[in-house]
């Protein structure tokens, strides 16, 4: 892996196929072929067990040094929300890592991801980080082929038939359950 900006730098050119991971904008629509939604992703904030950092807007927030992933796009208000202390980094586990280090207070994500990362490399924290409800938003998330690629139609619609293969066999649902993503798409 590489981090996130570059990942999509490299499949922009077709250096990479693509992206896994990713939010629909026009944009990306230009330069990608997006399949089919594949998950809901719950981006929020983390902090530490124990601090009382609670929102209700993200004005709320504007004591705090906020960690967050360059590159990444976390909704157009927090991405516009010059008024907020960000600091960037260049993945979820220099964030982790800053937060248990008093570098930063809280730091955006996705749950799913960050939660996998303090189950598998960080199980000697995963009781000290905690989410903070509610979620910023919710995505739906698609995988980004690069329209670089000369088969990227092909590429596209043969994940397509197999993603709804496994949602149709009930594959999809126990994938979703064993690591806690959302099940439902958002109606937007």
């Amino acid at each position: 892996f590489v981090p996130w900006k570059r990942a999509v730098e490299l499949a922009k050119t077709g250096e990479y196929d693509g992206v896994i991971g990713t939010n629909y904008s026009e944009e990306r629509a230009r330069i990608y072929r997006l399949t089919d939604v594949v998950y809901i992703e719950e981006n929020g904030f983390f902090h530490k067990k124990g601090r009382s950092i609670t929102y209700t807007t993200l004005q709320d927030l504007t004591p705090y040094t906020i960690g967050y992933m360059r590159g990444g796009s976390f909704g157009a208000e927090f991405d516009a929300a010059t008024y907020l202390k960000k600091d960037d980094a260049t993945d979820n586990e220099m964030n982790i890592k800053k937060l248990m280090g008093g570098r930063i207070d809280l730091f955006i994500s996705a749950r799913v991801i960050v939660l996998h990362l303090l189950r598998t490399k960080y199980p000697e924290w995963q009781e000290d980080i905690e989410f903070i409800e509610p979620p910023l938003l919710l995505i739906n998330v698609h995988h980004a082929i690069s329209r670089a690629i000369s088969n990227s139609e092909k590429i596209v619609a043969d994940f397509n038939r197999g993603l709804k293969e496994i949602k149709d066999d009930g594959t999809y649902q126990k994938i979703l359950e064993k690591h806690g993503v959302q099940k439902t798409q958002r109606k937007d």
